[in-house]
């Protein structure tokens, strides 16, 4: 996160593709990008919350869904970028499941980086979870 050649948006996207793709590796998954270029330069702090927000999102997939299925889409759209995450897994009801340290970090992270963090899930039909946060 501190060497200044892997700045931009398309080396952190990259990178976490790779991390979906070992985390997930006994999970059928699909992570789809859209207007990630390489001239999107990034901040540390920035790079390293949008990163351990998504690292802890797959981490609460793996040890809590039960999904069979995994998708994630990452999308730029002028200067804001949305990652949403969904699974085909149990599900949980927000309103009693929300007060975890996995959440409470990516609460955190997300308020460190000015982003909205979104969970709608419903026991029994899975869950998506989303980031929007504009790009410094």
């Amino acid at each position: 996160f501190i060497k200044p050649e892997h700045d931009t948006l398309l080396d952190i996207v990259n990178k976490m593709k790779d991390n979906t793709n070992t985390m997930l590796s006994s999970i059928e998954h699909s992570f789809h990008i859209s207007g990630i270029n390489k001239h999107t330069a990034l901040d540390v702090i920035f790079r390293r919350n949008i990163f351990l927000i998504y690292k802890e999102i797959l981490h609460n997939i793996i040890k809590h869904s039960h999904a069979s299925q995994v998708s994630v889409r990452i999308e730029k759209k002028h200067n804001a970028l949305s990652l949403t995450a969904q699974d085909n897994g149990i599900g949980f009801n927000t309103n009693e499941h929300s007060d975890g340290n996995g959440l409470k970090s990516i609460q955190y992270r997300a308020k460190q980086i000015d982003g909205i963090f979104q969970i709608h899930s419903e026991t029994g039909k899975g869950t998506i979870v989303s980031l929007h946060v504009k790009i410094p």
